[in-house]
């Protein structure tokens, strides 16, 4: 199962694994101006990081 966030300005604002957490961390990422990022539990914690989820980009 995913665990889904909002990040914002490069900061996860809020992280969720569950049935709903995709929209929850969704509403969290467009209330705050940030992006839904997700990652897979499965991947040793070295090689698991954020992925962007959709077609959206964020400053650097």
């Amino acid at each position: 199962m995913k665990t889904w966030a909002a990040r914002v300005d490069g900061e996860i604002l809020f992280q969720i694994t569950g049935p709903n957490a995709e929209q929850l961390a969704r509403a969290a990422a467009e209330q705050y101006g940030g992006v839904l990022v997700y990652r897979e539990p499965e991947k040793p914690t070295e090689q698991n990081g954020w992925q962007l989820h959709g077609p959206w980009t964020e400053a650097e």
